[in-house]
């Protein structure tokens, strides 16, 4: 029977490359979709001019898979103690959210902060105030945070994806993500089963075409074995 779970490939394999090309290759490389990276400089929503937005938009409309828009995650943390820090931060993940409304994306991924943090009362509270500024139309996916005990911030629109090498959430989970440097580093987390998608991010840009296929193959042989 063929497996539900998606493989989605970040657009920062091969940072800096002409999209059309870039996007066809992960295609070919045997990822089901991409997770279209808005770190700076490449897509990074404040400085894409109208140009740029419409030729992306008219690539991604023909690809034929799963499309996701990440926003920035580069120095953000939305649950600083700096309150300059928090409110760029907010700023930064806002921005790739408008992007994403302006690509129409099957879902959006929001990393709130750069590790995970105990969502204290106030923390939660800046969560809840984030959400709310989702357009209801999107879906949103969060990562690499510690999910609150009283789960009713989230609705319908809203779930969590655990990341490898991190404490994985339990309920809610959609998805599981990679930082990888090589598919030997890949393993099953314990407890995490029927996803629906499996994320996969360099450790580092610029990687090798070839080896980009070894950790697709590796993600495949991952896939099989979820329940």
């Amino acid at each position: 029977m063929e497996s539900k779970v998606a493989i989605l490939c970040s657009t920062d394999f091969f940072w800096g490359t002409e999209p059309v090309d870039l996007i066809n290759f992960l295609r070919k490389s045997g990822c089901d979709g991409i997770i279209l990276s808005t770190e700076p400089p490449h897509y990074f929503p404040p400085n894409m001019n109208k140009a740029t937005l419409l030729e992306l938009r008219a690539l991604l409309k023909r690809f034929e898979g799963i499309v996701t828009v990440r926003a920035p995650t580069t120095d953000v943390n939305m649950f600083s103690k700096n309150p300059y820090v928090a409110k760029a931060s907010l700023q930064s993940i806002l921005e790739g959210i408008n992007l994403a409304a302006k690509l129409d994306p099957d879902f959006v991924i929001v990393r709130p902060s750069y590790r995970p943090v105990e969502m204290s009362p106030y923390n939660t509270h800046k969560l809840k105030s984030l959400i709310q500024r989702i357009p209801r139309s999107m879906y949103v996916a969060f990562e690499l945070f510690n999910s609150p005990e009283d789960l009713s911030i989230f609705d319908e629109r809203t779930a969590l994806i655990s990341v490898a090498g991190y404490r994985p959430a339990r309920r809610r989970v959609v998805g599981v993500a990679y930082e990888v440097e090589g598919p030997e580093e890949m393993r099953l987390i314990p407890g995490i089963t029927s996803l629906k998608y499996m994320l996969l991010y360099p450790k580092r840009r610029l990687m090798d075409p070839d080896f980009l296929k070894k950790i697709v193959v590796r993600a495949r042989e991952l896939r099989e074995r979820i329940i």
